[in-house]
């Protein structure tokens, strides 16, 4: 018997020590570890959500924080650009250096926005072609202005100077007819005092020399009219020269009045001697004002030049500012596209993640009712449900009642613990009923030798009794039998 209960308290032991060990798994672990299974699906499903949020925020900053400023500073590089161009027309129509140093205030203003609206474009999108497009357009443009500048700051020089050499030439005109108007006066009068000496002439002698009188007042007024047309004319076409836009015209000017300033130099000769002199030095100031380089004709084809340069320059910026819209267009509509693109790779990125936490949710929901079904529902709570079962069988004292002691983990351990709890109690009923039946056995065996030796002594004892009487007059008397105690 003790031998029998020392191999099962050392099998118990064994148990206990594999189990601490960690032989196997308990009830506890393998609960953790299930539930780990299931959250890990939460977890998936988790980082799946987090991963297209993730996504979905990486789209989003990259159009808040890089298309969208990208577009909306190259709509303004094309407005400043627009301005610009605007500007430019208004700089070539100037005809005072005040109004051009308003101008190119607003000018350098404009420009200087246009040029930091163009760096924060560029350094936001360093490799992007467009941009580098839009920003050689932009250098161009803003050259362009630059040298537009400068043309007009000289074709305003060449307009002051030929302003002030048609000033000059108006006066030079005016002093010569001046000088000449009282010699052309004196000429007329002689003139006309010897047509009145021809009427007048009452012979033919008379008549004869008021006729070559009339005739030598004629050639002394000649040489004064045509020297005053001549420079007359040449101030007229001088002056619509400084007024026309036609080159050819112009030269053709050109050559005429240095014909005419000629022709004006030969006829000084014959001029009166005192008249001739003050007539060289005003007609020097008139060829000083209309030829040379300095000349109204150089001037103003000089002016037209720069004039010209300057309507090239305004078609320059027209087709710079028309080539830097387009390309503003082409980065704005790449812009958009990419945005399309990234806004559609993330509604697909999010229908996937979507299908995936939806896959995942159901997993882990089967899971979950598996879990409960298979483990929890089979192994778990049917395991206590029958051990609670065997041990109230048990407890009522029916030690028949089978114990599941399957598996390494507490559940077995404690089916075990109460199948030693079930033995050890049968033993112990057992050794009670043999010792009962033991206890039984040796009290009948006493019961017998005594009632045997009564029997002996109560026929000695009657035949003596019958042969005394009592005192009390009774019959028989036995001793009363003595009640044994159970043993323990």
């Amino acid at each position: 018997m003790d031998e029998k209960n020392n191999k099962k308290n050392i099998m118990w032991e064994e148990r206990m020590t594999v189990r601490k060990t960690g032989g196997r798994w308990g009830v506890r672990a393998s609960l953790m570890a299930v539930i780990g299974g299931v959250l890990s699906g939460t977890l998936i499903a988790a980082a799946v959500a987090l991963n297209g949020y993730g996504q979905l925020e990486s789209t989003i900053n990259k159009i808040v924080g890089y298309s969208i400023p990208s577009m909306t500073e190259a709509l303004t590089v094309a407005q400043g650009a627009e301005r610009l161009v605007a500007l430019a027309p208004l700089l070539a129509s100037l005809e005072s250096a005040d109004d051009q140093t308003d101008v190119a205030a607003r000018l350098k203003e404009t420009a200087g926005r246009f040029t930091r609206t163009l760096a924060s474009l560029s350094e936001k999108s360093p490799n992007n072609p467009q941009v580098a497009r839009i920003e050689q357009a932009a250098t161009a443009l803003l050259a362009d202005l630059n040298e537009l500048q400068a043309v007009t700051t000289r074709r305003l020089q060449f307009a002051d100077q030929r302003m002030a050499q048609t000033t000059k030439l108006i006066d030079v005109s005016a002093h010569i007819q001046q000088l000449l108007a009282p010699w052309k006066s004196v000429a007329a009068g002689d003139e006309d005092s010897a047509a009145m000496s021809v009427s007048m002439a009452s012979d033919f002698a008379g008549a004869q020399t008021a006729a070559m009188e009339l005739m030598a007042a004629r050639g002394r007024a000649g040489p004064l009219i045509a020297f005053s047309a001549d420079l007359e004319a040449t101030r007229n076409v001088l002056l619509e020269a400084s007024q026309i836009s036609d080159v050819k015209r112009i030269g053709v000017i050109g050559a005429r009045s240095e014909f005419q300033l000629t022709t004006a130099e030969g006829t000084l000769a014959s001029l009166p001697d005192q008249l001739a002199a003050k007539m060289a030095g005003a007609l020097a100031n008139m060829r000083a004002a209309a030829s040379g380089p300095g000349g109204l004709v150089a001037l103003r084809l000089q002016e037209l030049e720069v004039l010209a340069r300057s309507n090239q320059l305004l078609t320059q910026n027209r087709a710079l500012a028309t080539q830097l819209s387009s390309v503003v267009e082409e980065l704005v509509a790449e812009q958009k596209d990419a945005a399309a693109t990234d806004v559609a790779a993330n509604a697909t990125t999010l229908d996937h993640s979507r299908l995936t936490l939806i896959a995942v949710s159901l997993l882990s929901v089967v899971a979950s009712v598996l879990v409960v079904w298979l483990y929890v529902g089979r192994n778990v709570v049917r395991r206590l449900l029958a051990l609670k079962e065997s041990m109230g069988r048990i407890a009522s004292g029916d030690l028949s009642a089978p114990v599941e002691a399957k598996g390494g983990d507490e559940i077995a351990e404690m089916a075990a613990a109460l199948a030693v709890f079930r033995d050890n109690a049968e033993e112990a009923l057992a050794l009670q009923r043999r010792s009962d039946d033991e206890r039984r056995r040796r009290g009948g065996a006493r019961v017998a030798k005594r009632r045997r030796r009564g029997f002996g002594g109560a026929a000695t004892d009657g035949l003596h009794r019958r042969n005394q009487p009592s005192s009390d007059g009774g019959g028989d008397h036995f001793p009363p039998r003595r009640r044994r105690r159970p043993a323990h």
